[in-house]
């Protein structure tokens, strides 16, 4: 069985500019709340109005993919693919990683349901609409595997609204056994998110 410290340390700011703070060694998670425009509002209840959609692109190929958009108004597709390049972009700033993955998703399930930590580097997860990813901001150490009546609840952190937020896991440098602990938040019937996420591709 190994063992797992989670740092307490993350960070919460409106400033784009201390999501460069996820390079810190204490730091292991960095939330940047989002207000999102008319038009990104707009194709978001587009989305939400599916049964499903999924984006799927790497890096090399987004600007071809995103042009493959289903069509919602000119103004709307955009803005909303404005907002992947310029998210992605500022991925590519932050990890200096040409080479990675991205995905917009309809989530109406459960994903990942229990705690864990991910064997990657940095993840970038924007948050939409809908519930946002919950993480544990606990200096304790953990065993492997999680159960949840290990955690203390009142650390688990739940952050509300659009938000992007910067995930350090097991495969950044210097940070094995200092992982970020999350999982998906619970969905009632009929409840759904809309979540982006950015990965380097070696980790998929």
């Amino acid at each position: 069985m190994s063992t797992l410290t989670q740092t307490t340390n993350y960070i919460y700011s409106k400033k784009l500019s201390d999501l460069s703070k996820i390079h810190s060694p204490e730091i292991n998670l960095v939330i940047l709340p989002i207000e999102d425009s008319e038009e990104i509002l707009e194709y978001l209840d587009f989305i939400e109005e599916q049964d499903s959609f999924s984006f799927r692109s790497n890096s090399k190929e987004l600007l071809d993919n995103l042009s493959k958009l289903p069509i919602v108004s000119t103004n709307a597709n955009n803005v909303f693919s404005q907002k992947i390049i310029e998210i992605s972009n500022l991925y590519y700033e932050l990890t200096k990683t040409e080479n990675f993955f991205v995905q917009v998703d309809l989530v109406t399930k459960i994903t990942c349901p229990k705690f864990h930590v991910d064997f990657t580097s940095i993840r970038l997860l924007y948050n939409l609409r809908g519930k946002c990813t919950e993480f544990v901001t606990n200096d304790s150490p953990y065993t492997l595997p999680f159960s949840e009546d290990q955690l203390d609840s009142s650390r688990i952190f739940l952050p509300t609204g659009s938000n992007l937020c910067l995930l350090k896991g097991e495969s950044y440098p210097k940070n094995r056994g200092k992982a970020i602990i999350h999982k998906s938040p619970s969905l009632d019937a009929f409840e759904k998110r809309i979540l982006l996420r950015i990965d380097t591709i070696n980790i998929l």
